[in-house]
Order: structure tokens, then C-alpha cells, then sequence
């Protein structure tokens, strides 16, 4: 009888909290219904905010500039004693590097007004500008490191390669990462049910699902 009584008011005790959390959950989506506006308020701190506008502002400054030193030396002044194809791969990752940083000026834009400045089509263009400027480094970062690893094991072919497979190489990089995202912009814009919404927490656009007649609430597509 007492392990039954116990068992009893163990299993109330779960009722009651599974029945307090539904509640919470009812009370939060339907504050949410009442002020659409507070989800879209800023939701950060202004001593955050001017961190990250900092932090942006840094890596964008650099971004162009260091990679603005490294084409003008490498074009100009042929300063990289390198062989032929990394020369080609070290130019063309400094020209999406500092493409990056370029589409980083305009997120600098947004986190200083606070607000989506560049509204609609065209910020969602700038942030899948920017998502395929970082997958183009990193292809051509990992093709640099698997020429750095060929030289290192057939160091006589090394200087004998001619810049033309250089060139091919970024070529191919740029024309499959290109393909690809202009394939998901594609997909992404068909749906009538999809509209572009500004995210506030990464200062960014994403695709969002339009409000309907029913209670469903609309979720986010993550943009890769």
C-alpha cells in the first residue's frame, strides 16, 4: 500500500508539471500573437551591439586591406616566390577574401542602423553573396593545401606545372560554387509561401514561410 500511495503521487506530481508547461507554452504563443512586434525588436544589448559592430568593422577592414596588399604584390611586384599554381590559387583566394569582406561592409551597415537597410531581394542577395565568398576560400584554401602536399612529394613536377592548370583549378571552384547556390536561390524563391525575412540576432535575411489563416507558426530556413 505504500509503495502504491507513493507511486500515486509521483505520477500526480509529473501530471501537474507536464500540465504547468503546456500552460507556459499556451501563455507564451499567445503573447507572441498579441505583440508581433517584440519578436522583431532588436535583441541586443547596446554595449553588444557596439561590440559586434566593432568586431565586424575589424575583420571587414582587414579583410580588404591585407587582401588588397597581397594582389597588388603578387600582380604588380611579383613578391611570392612560390611555384606557378600556388601563385594562382593565393591570387584568386585573395580575391574571394576580400569579396568577403566587401559584403561584410554592408552587414556593417545594418548593425550601425540597427535595421534591415538593404530591404527585400537584395539583402538576401548580399548574404548568399557572402555564404559563397567563404565556401570559395575554403575549396580554394584546400586546393592550396593539396598543391603544397604534391609539391612536397614530387618536388621535380612542382616546377615543371605551367599556371594554366592554376587557372583551372580557381576556374573550376568558382563556376561549381556558383552553380550550386544559384541552384538553391532558385529552389528556394520558386514556393509562393516563402518570403524574405530579416533576422535580427545574425543581422542577415533568410527565407521564412508567409503567415497563414491557420495557428502554425512560421519556422525559418536555414541558409546552409
Amino acid at each position: 500500500m505504500y509503495r502504491d500511495s507513493r507511486l500515486q503521487s509521483s505520477s500526480s506530481k509529473e501530471h501537474h508539471n507536464m500540465a504547468n508547461i503546456s500552460n507556459f507554452q499556451l501563455n507564451l504563443s499567445s503573447q507572441m500573437k498579441q505583440h508581433p512586434t517584440s519578436a522583431a525588436s532588436p535583441p541586443h544589448f547596446p554595449t553588444e551591439n557596439n561590440l559586434i559592430l566593432f568586431w565586424t568593422s575589424l575583420v571587414a577592414s582587414i579583410a580588404i586591406l591585407w587582401n588588397s596588399s597581397v594582389l597588388v604584390s603578387s600582380i604588380k611586384y611579383h613578391a611570392i616566390r612560390l611555384d606557378r599554381v600556388s601563385i594562382i590559387l593565393i591570387r584568386n583566394l585573395a580575391i574571394s577574401d576580400l569579396a568577403y569582406g566587401i559584403s561584410l561592409a554592408f552587414s556593417i551597415v545594418n548593425i550601425a542602423t540597427g535595421e534591415n537597410f538593404f530591404s527585400g531581394f537584395p539583402c538576401y542577395i548580399i548574404t548568399m553573396s557572402s555564404f559563397s565568398f567563404l565556401a570559395t576560400s575554403g575549396s580554394l584554401l584546400a586546393a592550396l593545401n593539396s598543391n603544397k602536399l604534391c609539391c612536397l612529394l614530387f618536388p621535380l613536377r612542382c616546377t615543371t606545372r605551367s599556371s594554366k592548370r592554376g587557372h583551372m583549378i580557381s576556374v573550376s571552384i568558382w563556376i561549381t560554387v556558383g552553380i550550386f547556390h544559384l541552384t538553391y536561390l532558385f529552389v528556394t524563391l520558386i514556393p509562393r509561401d516563402l518570403k524574405i525575412e530579416y533576422n535580427h540576432f545574425t543581422f542577415k535575411c533568410a527565407i521564412s514561410k508567409k503567415e497563414k489563416s491557420t495557428d502554425c507558426d512560421s519556422a525559418l530556413i536555414p541558409l546552409l
